[in-house]
């Protein structure tokens, strides 16, 4: 906390030396649509360099919706408030549904499957944004993890070009009945893959 202090107070004193700019120019073009690629299109294994490529199955447009809760009191005939047996005004609630005007791209990947030993997977983000890749674990699939190389913890997001990684536990069973999936998005979800991994198993015939 002192060091942040510290630089706090330095960033002050300096730029009362060197004096301030009293007019900020614009950090970028803002009107420039997010991008997210990956070059290759492909994840690569640590352990014996072999390449997964990444196949689409589809994409779309998609329209973004929003609500908003509109609330309507209840009137009897002669135009008094209805009253509830909890002595209160009825009031009805409706959901009311809009389209935003803001559209997202999608991607549908094909399914990749894994080999069944522990490895780990680089996979090279190319985008002008920043963007975000969820660790996705519901109870079934706890063999599919984001990882960081640096850390040892887990990937949640990155900007610009960068590196996503992943890595699986060994499967020592058959194949693996539960699918892993992966989203990776635009921070504005303008742009977004849906991957779903597999992986076979020691005792596969």
């Amino acid at each position: 906390m002192r060091k942040i202090l510290y630089f706090a107070v330095v960033g002050i004193c300096l730029c009362g030396i060197v004096a301030c700019e009293k007019d900020f120019e614009n950090p970028g073009d803002f009107s420039v649509k997010a991008t997210l690629g990956f070059n290759p299109a492909s994840a690569l294994s640590k352990k014996d360099g072999t390449v997964y490529e990444f196949k689409v199955l589809s994409e779309k447009d998609t329209a973004f919706e929003s609500s908003f809760v509109k609330s309507d009191t209840t009137f009897d005939a002669s135009g008094e408030p209805v009253i509830g047996p909890d002595g209160k005004m009825v009031i009805n609630y409706d959901t009311i549904y809009f389209k935003t005007g803001k559209v997202a791209h999608y991607y549908e990947m094909d399914t990749i499957i894994l080999p069944s030993y522990e490895d780990t997977f680089t996979v090279h983000v190319v985008s002008n944004a920043l963007w975000k890749a969820p660790q996705f674990k519901p109870k079934k699939t706890q063999w599919f993890f984001n990882y960081n190389l640096q850390t040892g913890g887990t990937s949640l997001y990155g900007g610009g070009d960068g590196y996503f990684y992943f890595r699986v536990n060994r499967n020592k069973n058959k194949s693996r009945s539960e699918k892993a999936e992966q989203y990776i998005f635009t921070s504005d979800s303008t742009v977004m893959y849906h991957f779903v991994f597999g992986q076979v198993g020691e005792k596969d015939s």
